[in-house]
């Protein structure tokens, strides 16, 4: 081959390697003039000159790099879309959702852009569909910040009214407070008169109750003091101060009867006039004697007995009365029960009443 042959071979086999796609080359391309290692070509065949010094080779293609590009892309997105998922999954329930979701797609384009310019620099030299893929991209961009801005509008409104809810809420609260107080103040003092006017009826009820009473009592003697008698066991060197002695323990008598000693006292300032004396005994008991100047009157009880004086003075007391009693059954103790009535008695005063108690025989 001549030196223009070998050139011109030369030439397109460069242009062929540069171009990185397999195609068949002149045998001489083989040669040591044309540039091209033989070791970096690979057989075949297609070469017809009958002074071939080399056999036909074919240029190698280069490795492409669009597998790594790709992957270098969709791996991270494929991530950044699983996160994104995620968090919208987990705040779709929040008040301001979608303002969130718009800002975070305002945030994340620019960066998806840098990306993309920085690996495909040259867009006039790309198809059609990718550039309109990419002038899509920029008004979806556009699209989300008008979004954001309405949503922001929104959320700013939806806080606004909020507020003014929150306002007038804590205004009719307020006024609700002072309403009642005013109410409880108008109570507070509808009370304090509602007393003060019970008071005042109180006073002039009193008023009229005591004039009455004045009026009554107008040239009307003072009702004279009523008389009144005390019983009391009777025991030699009893000192007046430690009467009356109403309780005492006493042995029976060789009759297996109590002999009770007991008298009484005019304790008041008015003479007892025309005084009767009633002297009971229990129902487990009788009188094995008459009492001394007692009587038993027709038709009253046989556990009953009657004694009439005709005087009784202030401070002074009736003689010793002995009453012998008979027990018809033990008993841990019996009673007697005293009762009077006189002219200047009143009333007839409440039965007085003296125990004994039986001591064992000796």
């Amino acid at each position: 081959m001549s030196a223009g042959g070998r050139l011109g071979a030369s030439r397109r086999c460069h242009d062929v390697f540069r171009s990185g796609s397999v195609r068949t080359c002149h045998r001489g391309c083989g040669s040591p003039s044309s540039g091209f290692p033989r070791d970096a070509l690979i057989v075949a065949g297609l070469c017809t000159s009958r002074n071939q010094q080399y056999d036909a080779y074919t240029v190698p293609a280069r490795l492409s790099t669009r597998r790594p590009f790709l992957i270098s892309i969709f791996g991270p997105a494929a991530s950044v879309a699983v996160v994104v998922c995620r968090w919208i999954y987990e705040h779709q329930g929040d008040p301001d959702f979608a303002l969130e979701l718009a800002n975070f797609a305002v945030v994340l384009l620019p960066f998806a852009f840098s990306i993309l310019f920085a690996f495909v620099p040259d867009m006039k030299t790309k198809h059609i569909a990718w550039r309109i893929s990419i002038i899509a991209v920029g008004v979806g961009f556009s699209f989300l910040l008008w979004k954001q801005q309405h949503l922001a509008m929104e959320a700013a409104r939806k806080d606004q009214e909020k507020a003014v809810g929150i306002a007038v809420d804590k205004s009719n609260q307020h006024s609700d407070q002072q309403i009642a107080t005013v109410r409880d103040d108008v109570k507070s003092v509808k009370n304090e008169l509602a007393k003060e006017a019970g008071n005042i009826r109180n006073l002039v009820s009193k008023s009229e109750s005591d004039i009455n009473t004045s009026i009554a009592n107008v040239n009307k003697p003072t009702p004279p003091e009523l008389a009144r008698l005390q019983f009391s066991f009777f025991i030699e060197g009893t000192p007046t101060t430690n009467l009356p002695i109403l309780t005492r323990s006493m042995s029976q008598d060789k009759d297996g009867n109590f002999s009770v000693d007991m008298f009484f006292t005019n304790i008041s300032g008015t003479s007892a006039e025309a005084l009767d004396v009633w002297i009971g005994v229990c129902q487990s008991c009788s009188f094995a004697a008459e009492p001394p100047g007692f009587d038993k009157p027709r038709g009253s009880d046989e556990h009953m007995r009657h004694k009439i004086i005709g005087l009784l003075n202030p401070g002074t007391s009736f003689e010793k009365t002995t009453i012998v009693v008979k027990l018809s059954q033990p008993v841990p103790f019996f009673e007697l029960a005293l009762r009077y009535s006189c002219k200047a008695c009143g009333k007839q005063p409440d039965t007085q009443i003296l125990k004994v108690f039986p001591l064992p025989a000796s």
